[in-house]
């Protein structure tokens, strides 16, 4: 499920939602309790599609539930280059300088950026990553990401752009059964 497992990426469209998710943390224990099953199956070697199939049909079949991927147009975050950079290896990590409140990317892998760049999926919901770029070349930011503008106008100035945009996407859409069908 990849991409979809993040939360960003899955709606519920049913009546009740606490029985999915529990914002009291004081409440945490009991509603982990009463909401958390454990599903186990053995079967024989199966193409990953059977499986999945299988594992929708079980759900359906014990949960009042219909979950499905769906096409949906959400509002997301998008990372771009202007220049694509050759593809490399990234073989350093970025590099923390105290004393300015900088991180340095130079010669670094890709996914090392999209975590700096975490927060954002807090604040913001989903980041897409439209920069085709494998590594950064060179690339200094503040260190921790905490003012938006900053950190377009630092993105900016190296040849980066972070902007909103509505972008068509696969979603996780768990929705009520029909009324009828439990």
């Amino acid at each position: 499920m990849g991409e979809l497992a993040a939360e960003s990426r899955i709606l519920l469209e049913v009546r009740d939602t606490t029985i999915f998710r529990q914002s009291d943390p004081l409440k945490l224990d009991d509603w982990i309790m009463n909401n958390s099953y454990s599903y186990e199956t053995v079967n024989p070697p199966l193409p990953e599609i059977e499986v999945c199939t299988q594992l929708q049909r079980d759900l359906e079949r014990y949960f009042p539930y219909t979950a499905s991927v769906e096409k949906r147009v959400r509002r997301a975050v998008v990372l771009s280059r202007k220049n694509k950079i050759p593809p490399t290896e990234g073989l350093n990590s970025p590099i923390i300088d105290s004393l300015s409140g900088k991180l340095h990317f130079k010669n670094v892998r890709m996914n090392l950026l999209l975590n700096y760049l975490k927060p954002l999926t807090d604040w913001y919901g989903i980041l897409i990553d439209e920069s085709e770029s494998p590594v950064i070349d060179a690339l200094t930011l503040s260190w921790p990401v905490s003012n938006w503008k900053k950190l377009v106008s630092e993105l900016k100035r190296n040849g980066w752009s972070l902007t909103f945009q509505d972008k068509q996407m696969d979603m996780l859409v768990i929705k009520d059964k029909p009324v009828g069908t439990r």
